[in-house]
């Protein structure tokens, strides 16, 4: 990790080969769905504001861009979003009406409960642009909580690349961030967090298309848990996350503390096909293929 250059993407490899993938992405979308509501996480690609919106399971959500390359620094907007209906600014509801001057950023979730957080890496290529990365934990979808300083993120150096992904399998997300400016004299070495775990359980599911394409991607999935609260639904669709970094294309799902993963469901892109895959166990790794009715169980805790 010993590089300065100055590189604008960050991305997460698996072993197999997922064939090319063009990256066209600006924005992507994440769902996580709780009894009470859910919330999705919308980030956004280069220096524009990392967005946050709560909304259902297919909601439309309306985006804008604010900043761009040379737009300085904005508040960011956040948008309460109902479907035929109005739009409400929720920012300082939400906890995240402070100015960030984004460049690279994307979303994971730091303590597997389940709930996706964003890590915004902040970034100009002005020499004197300094901004500290900061990280957001999300509160159950009820707001999101400034852990910048408590977990060491923030650093002032410029955050290009932002990427999610187990790096040592063991369960949960690590965080790789690309730094360093435009200028000769304004490059650092690239910031890899590891994660030291939160006790919460997850499951880890490779997807591997046949009739889609072969790294999944689009692919979305259903998870239903049984917990001591009664069900709960979470939603993944499998994709690299923002465009300014990629994440895992792993999904590395944090189900809390769930009692049982109860029953996975993937709608395929291109066929719309859904599958049901049951009796997986939690803490494990399994590989879904398009068209295979059972899971191969790639390792166990």
């Amino acid at each position: 990790m010993q590089s300065t250059s100055f590189t604008t993407g960050e991305a997460w490899a698996i072993e197999e080969d997922a064939g090319s993938i063009d990256d066209t992405s600006v924005a992507a979308l994440a769902v996580s769905e709780d009894a009470g509501g859910s919330v999705g996480v919308v980030v956004t690609a280069h220096v524009v504001t990392a967005r946050v919106v709560r909304c259902g399971v297919g909601d439309v959500v309306e985006l804008e861009l604010l900043g761009g390359e040379h737009g300085g620094v904005g508040t960011d907007r956040h948008c309460l979003g109902l479907t035929g209906g109005s739009v409400t600014e929720v920012g300082a509801e939400l906890g995240l009406d402070r100015p960030t001057f984004t460049m690279g950023s994307n979303f994971g979730d730091l303590d597997n409960d389940g709930w996706l957080d964003a890590y915004l890496a902040t970034g100009d290529p002005q020499f004197e642009s300094l901004i500290p990365n900061r990280m957001y934990r999300n509160d159950q979808g009820r707001r999101f909580r400034e852990v910048t300083a408590s977990g060491g993120f923030g650093h002032l150096q410029k955050g290009h690349g932002v990427a999610f992904g187990d790096i040592d399998g063991d369960g949960d997300q690590d965080l790789l961030a690309n730094q360093g400016g435009a200028y000769a004299g304004d490059g650092y070495y690239k910031a890899l967090f590891l994660n030291p775990g939160h006790g919460n359980r997850w499951v880890t599911l490779v997807l591997e298309g046949s009739t889609a394409n072969r790294a999944a991607i689009g692919a979305r999935l259903k998870l239903t848990l049984a917990t001591a609260e009664g069900p709960r639904i979470l939603h993944a669709t499998v994709g690299s996350g923002s465009s300014f970094g990629g994440n895992s294309l792993r999904q590395e799902i944090g189900l809390g503390q769930a009692q049982r993963l109860e029953l996975v469901e993937v709608t395929w892109p291109g066929s719309g096909r859904v599958q049901a895959f049951d009796g997986l166990e939690m803490d494990s790794s399994y590989r879904l293929r398009e068209g295979e009715a059972s899971a191969e169980l790639l390792s166990a805790r």
